[in-house]
């Protein structure tokens, strides 16, 4: 009994408990319930607000797609019932027909369609166009083929007439169909783009302040645009302002936070794409940009010829000529014109300019060899008959101005490549500069160039490669060609004035050459003393820089020692005295030496010595010529 108590009492604990448990557990799945609900809810209205755009998009794309299919069965049935294009002479016109003897032709019908009118026909239309009809002419009227009848003509013989009409009923059909298709694209669209509108003007209405908000509207706009650009033409999409609106946001957003470049870019971007004015006012926004991130400039969204070649131009205007390079060679990668070509030298030659002296001569040559390959490119293109150019003038000015950058660049590679004893390679490109200058020079001549005010300067500095050409050709021994560019740099000069020539060396026969050629040049102005004579100074100038370094030379002292004696010289008043003093001391140096003893004897007033001296000079005397001291007294190569 007790047992039995017991085990009642135990089974009520237990249901007790069950129940507790279970209360707990139907409290905790309702809890669960009620808030797995109202994330669910949340959800829901987040996933509208995100889903409501995207669906009125669908609802543009599917009404584009059913337009398509339309039109796609629309061209099928022109091929079953092709349009006929039909041109001629009005013959007659009757009851609203005209007759016509002329063509018809056909973008969809087979080549054995009866409707063909490939030679002049009889043409009957039932429904002209009286738009395409001009005094006797019909023009271009588009028709369908009916049927073919025959009628007579004004002989009385019977001729086949082509007879032409309105669409027909399938045609007709399919294009009320297609208009209803497009009426539907639209329709689609202004609820699209009502709704856009509407939450946008709720959203500004109620904080006109906030930049991100005209930012983010015209990011939305913009996208849009270009999302239903990939399925509409422009011409539908011109209807709705998008590209308006995202300019519009964009400018309120840039006048709220004028130093955001991100905006900037789109703003130049929307500028540069979508108006025919809007190159300009993208440059306004570059020249922004450059003042508060230059690096922007070669962001990776400037991808077409115009973005890059601009921000290439606005990049030098700053300066940044680094930049500036790389912007124009990504332009260059979309158009090889001449005149982005040019523009890239221009950048490259300003950068080497800008090279610090710490920068290795490496980056130099690198940045000069870039030219040279530019410059080459462009050369090759032949871009004086490039159309890119309003007039021949306006590339000729440019061309000369490269071509003297060119002439700089070879410039300054051969005296690298000299200070770096390179000899053969700077007598290389200083023989480019050499021939450059003479190309430059010929087009000045043929009124090609007009050097203007910088006539003189560009002849010094072409007389200066000479004359530093003249110098590696010493070094190396080539006394012939060492000849040749001292002759050049007298040349030249005298076509400017008579001032006088310099070289900085150490070379004693390089100094009596350069005074043997002042010389040459000075017994062939007989009829202009006053050069005549400053042109002997200088000659006589050198040769004594030659004897202060070799006062011994017996040539040297030679020749400055006739030219005191000589009739043809005017300067220093042919000293018999210093005459006497140099070629003594040549035959000092050489008592073999013939000419300087019958130039001495005609110095001398003892008679008795003149005669010894002629004896031993055989009656020789002078100067030896220009080859001879080049074949018997030039110093050997070291």
């Amino acid at each position: 009994m007790k047992f039995f108590k017991l085990l009642i009492v135990l089974i009520l604990v237990i249901l007790i408990t069950l129940g507790c448990s279970n209360q707990n557990s139907t409290s905790t799945n309702s809890e669960s319930t009620s808030n797995s609900q109202e994330d669910k809810s949340t959800q829901k209205v987040v996933q509208k607000n995100i889903t409501k755009l995207e669906k009125f998009k669908e609802e543009v794309i599917e009404a584009k797609g059913d337009y398509d299919q339309i039109s796609d069965k629309l061209l099928n049935t022109y091929s079953k019932h092709p349009r006929w294009e039909i041109s001629g002479e009005i013959i007659e016109r009757n009851s609203g027909q005209i007759s016509l003897w002329g063509k018809a032709n056909s973008d969809d019908a087979n080549s054995n369609h009866p409707g063909w009118l490939r030679d002049d026909g009889n043409i009957l239309i039932t429904n002209p166009n009286q738009n395409k009809i001009s005094y006797k002419q019909y023009k271009g009227g588009v028709h369908w083929y009916i049927k073919q009848e025959y009628g007579t003509n004004a002989f009385g013989a019977k001729v086949p007439v082509n007879i032409y009409g309105p669409p027909p009923k399938t045609i007709v059909k399919q294009r009320k169909k297609q208009e209803q298709a497009l009426e539907k694209i639209h329709d689609k669209l202004n609820n699209l783009v009502t709704y856009v509108d509407k939450k946008y003007k709720s959203e500004v209405n109620s904080n006109t302040k906030d930049a991100l908000i005209y930012e983010d509207y015209g990011r939305l706009y913009y996208d849009l645009y270009k999302d239903l650009n990939k399925y509409l033409n422009k011409n539908i999409l011109a209807e709705y302002n998008l590209i308006n609106e995202a300019l519009s946001n964009y400018e309120q957003a840039l006048e709220l936070d004028p130093k955001n470049v991100s905006i900037l870019l789109i703003l130049a971007d929307l500028n540069n794409t979508y108006y025919s004015d809007g190159r300009d006012y993208a440059k306004k926004y570059y020249r922004k940009i450059v003042k508060l991130n230059s690096d922007a400039l070669l962001d990776e969204s400037l991808d077409s010829l115009v973005e890059t070649y601009d921000a290439g131009l606005i990049l030098m205007e700053e300066s940044l000529y680094n930049k500036a390079v790389l912007s124009l060679k990504k332009a260059k990668k979309y158009s090889d014109h001449p005149t982005i070509k040019m523009q890239l030298i221009y950048a490259l030659a300003k950068q080497i300019k800008e090279l610090p002296e710490e920068e290795s001569e490496d980056k130099l040559i690198s940045l000069s060899n870039d030219i040279i390959r530019e410059y080459s490119a462009l050369r090759e293109q032949d871009a004086l008959s490039d159309k890119g150019f309003k007039n021949l003038s306006e590339l000729a000015e440019d061309s000369g101005k490269l071509r003297i950058l060119e002439v700089e660049i070879y410039h300054n590679l051969a005296s690298l490549y000299e200070s770096k004893n390179d000899l053969d390679t700077a007598i290389d490109y200083r023989n480019k500069t050499i021939s450059l200058w003479n190309d430059m020079f010929e087009y000045v001549a043929t009124g090609l160039y007009d050097l203007n005010d910088n006539a003189t300067e560009l002849l010094r500095n072409s007389v200066n490669d000479s004359i530093k050409l003249a110098n590696i050709y010493s070094k190396k021994g080539n006394w012939e060609n060492t000849i040749k560019q001292l002759t050049r740099a007298i040349d030249i000069s005298l076509n400017a004035s008579t001032e006088k020539l310099e070289i900085d060396s150490q070379n004693p026969y390089l100094h009596y050459l350069f005074g043997r050629v002042y010389y040459k040049y000075s017994k062939g102005l007989r009829g202009n003393s006053k050069t005549e004579t400053i042109l002997q100074q200088y000659a006589f100038e050198e040769i004594k820089k030659a004897l202060k370094i070799e006062p011994d030379n017996e040539i040297y002292n030679n020749t400055l020692g006739y030219m005191y004696l000589s009739q043809h010289t005017e300067y220093e008043n042919r000293d018999k005295e210093q005459a006497k003093l140099y070629l003594e001391k040549a035959i000092a140096s050489d008592p073999n030496y013939k000419k300087a003893y019958g130039n001495l004897a005609r110095v001398i007033d003892d008679r008795k010595k003149q005669r010894e001296y002629r004896k031993i000079s055989k009656m020789t005397g002078g100067i030896e010529d220009i080859d001879e001291i080049l074949t018997k007294y030039a110093p050997q190569q070291k």
